[in-house]
């Protein structure tokens, strides 16, 4: 009696063990579920995108450019003159990347010994922006020279703004030009946003250069309703998806694995796409910790579809294949 007792309580042990191996064998190949707390203890950012769809809704500027800049109407890009610019920092970066070295103090207030901000001027009443979306592998890569890209258009607004706010009380109407210039210059970044660093310093920009236009100029004191919304925008849209998808940190790269998964494949922010699609990149060689393996093999395989897909969006496509090509050698090189 008691040995088929026995018996049956040691088949079921075994089938129990057996149905749990099946199942943890079937977990190694899942990719993690989207985050349901705390993905970073440093400032407490949790996501819930699955509660929050909302996240990865379509960024949307919450100001009128026309209204604080009414001239903003020309029918022209301004790209072939922001490459200029960025050509003329490029031929003289010390010039504008030191320009307030000496304490805060420009070197020149002089915009002739600035052509490259005269030109940031000639674009302001441009209305549409087209500088990297022609060919985005120029800043959608890993290497060096993409992100260099993007730094050198931000130098040249960061000067502009910065320049404005200084001369505006001895030289208000060259203040007026690069303020609005600036400001010009970072709605069209933040419009353009194919990376998150364009939208970032675009955002730093445009409040900038709205900050002088509303001081010198009080039939556009509206500028000023810029700020608090742009400031909402990011701390509570942008920076905790960035704290996420961006950070190096392999404990927020444990808790957020299935959060780049789930913003790659759903989001209808083509920015965020595009660096979760980055992400996943470099998730094919540090996610390979135990029961993230199924993580590291989804991430190959995902980009390299991506890859593939001839009607996806040509942006992020072009992250894909940036993802799907990079090497260890490479990744070891952006410092993984």
């Amino acid at each position: 009696m008691f040995g088929n007792a026995l018996g049956w309580v040691i088949s079921a042990v075994l089938a129990a063990l057996t149905c749990w191996g099946v199942w943890f064998i079937g977990t190694l190949n899942e990719i993690s579920p989207p985050s349901t707390g705390i993905v970073a203890k440093t400032g407490n950012v949790r996501l819930d995108l699955v509660s929050h769809p909302e996240m990865l809704d379509v960024i949307k500027l919450p100001f009128d450019a026309q209204a604080i800049m009414p001239g903003m109407t020309e029918a022209k890009d301004a790209a072939p003159l922001y490459r200029q610019a960025i050509e003329k920092y490029n031929s003289d970066k010390f010039t504008y990347r030191d320009l307030f070295e000496n304490k805060g103090k420009p070197k020149t207030t002089d915009i002739k010994d600035l052509p490259a901000l005269q030109l940031l001027i000639d674009a302001r009443n441009c209305k549409t922006m087209n500088l990297f979306g022609t060919n985005p592998r120029e800043v959608i890569d890993y290497d060096r020279a993409s992100a260099d890209r993007l730094e050198a258009i931000y130098t040249l607004g960061f000067a502009a703004k910065t320049l404005a706010f200084y001369i505006k009380k001895e030289d208000p109407q060259n203040a007026i030009l690069l303020a609005e210039a600036a400001f010009s210059l970072g709605t069209k970044m933040c419009e353009e946003r194919l990376r998150y660093r364009e939208f970032d310093a675009g955002a730093e920009i445009l409040r900038g250069g709205a900050y002088v236009i509303k001081s010198l100029d009080a039939s556009r004191a509206n500028a000023a309703d810029i700020d608090a919304p742009m400031r909402d925008l990011l701390k509570n849209r942008c920076l905790p998806l960035w704290t996420a998808i961006g950070s190096a940190d392999p404990e927020v790269i444990s808790r957020s694995a299935g959060d780049v998964f789930y913003v790659a494949k759903n989001s209808k922010e083509r920015m965020w796409k595009v660096e979760a699609i980055l992400k996943l990149g470099r998730n094919k060689f540090d996610m390979g910790s135990f029961g993230r393996g199924a993580d590291q093999r989804w991430s190959r395989l995902l980009v390299k579809r991506m890859a593939k897909d001839e009607k996806l969006d040509p942006v992020v496509r072009t992250a894909a294949q940036a993802a799907d090509e990079l090497t260890l050698e490479g990744y070891h090189m952006i410092g993984g």
